[in-house]
């Protein structure tokens, strides 16, 4: 072969050969972080005043929302008040409903979003192996731009759920949370209420609530996680306090009530009231999302509040307090 016939072999080689690593080096780049949808508002909702607001939530979690406002309308019915904040659970690798969310806005509550990483652990989510599902998700709701409340691996300290304390690292959970919200923010979608939201301390559930605190440049909200059982303390005080007292130690941000319920037997009227009264006697709880659901068959109670119709009328003469309620429009 002569000297120009090779070199122009050579040439060709060199030249497929950029132009695989170009075709790689641009396929990352598109994989990794795509680009935010078009066409958004300039500025993403403002949520600050969501986070502090003057009355009280009243929140529910119903079967059936937000694929539909008719359950919403029932508990309204029931309760004699529309609930403020609904709160439901979506799955990791689910696609955010925008629909379902401005659907819940529309009727005027505040979508809250349980975000539950599930099939995919918490190191994997920290290393970036869910980038480009975070990035999409954070994309459509920045696209949305309405307000999100949002809580990722809620009860973390506990053991019945695969990125609990018990199976993962403080470090681990706190490195994945801060990989979304940073996420989050590089897309612009700064229109979610960030809250954690850990069990409540107890006897048997000895974990400390501290190293799994992201931060509270990372929080805007501690949302407490806790149910009036027949085997626990009956009042508030007795189910929030001690984990109140804990999380002051670290951190000064608002509290809420994220999950709850009061389960039924003896006292159930009385206990419900004292719910409401304890959650209006804090300045620095902002309100409380009630369990509304019968988990019969699943080793759990029928945590609905129209169960009983004495419980039914506690539940109404509490809430019917002016501070609680009111459209978040």
């Amino acid at each position: 072969m002569n000297r120009s016939s090779l070199w122009n072999g050579q040439h060709s080689v060199v030249t497929r050969l950029w132009s695989a690593v170009f075709i790689v080096v641009a396929l990352g780049a598109c994989t990794s972080a795509p680009a935010p949808a078009r066409g958004l508002a300039k500025s993403a909702y403002d949520v600050s005043g969501l986070i502090h607001a003057k009355g009280k939530y009243l929140g529910v979690s119903l079967d059936g929302v937000p694929g539909s406002t008719k359950p919403l309308e029932t508990f309204a019915s029931q309760v004699g008040k529309k609930a403020n904040l609904v709160e439901y659970f979506v799955g990791w690798n689910e696609d955010f409903d925008m629909a379902g969310a401005r659907r819940v806005f529309e009727y005027g509550s505040l979508p809250f979003l349980n975000w539950e990483p599930y099939g995919k652990s918490l190191d994997d989510i920290a290393a970036g192996l869910s980038d480009y599902y975070i990035w999409n998700f954070a994309t459509r709701v920045r696209e949305l731009n309405l307000p999100i409340m949002m809580s990722f691996g809620h009860e973390m300290n506990g053991s019945w759920f695969p990125w609990g304390a018990q199976a993962n690292s403080a470090a681990s959970f706190v490195r994945a949370w801060r990989r979304i919200h940073d996420t989050f923010h590089q897309v612009g979608a700064t229109n979610v209420i960030w809250t954690w939201s850990p069990n409540i301390v107890n006897p048997v559930l000895q974990i400390t609530l501290a190293p799994l605190f992201p931060g509270d440049d990372y929080v805007d909200l501690v949302g407490l996680v806790g149910y009036y059982r027949r085997y626990d303390a009956h009042t508030f005080a007795g189910v929030y306090q001690p984990t109140i007292d804990l999380v002051r130690a670290f951190t000064r941000k608002p509290l809420m009530i994220a999950e709850t319920g009061v389960e039924p037997g003896p006292g159930r009227p009385e206990q419900i009231a004292d719910l409401l009264r304890g959650v209006v006697g804090r300045s620095d709880v902002i309100g409380f999302v009630y369990f509304d659901r019968s988990k019969q068959g699943k080793g759990e109670a029928d945590w609905r509040i129209a169960a009983d119709a004495e419980s039914l009328a506690a539940f109404r003469g509490g809430v019917g307090s002016p501070v609680y309620g009111g459209l978040v429009r």
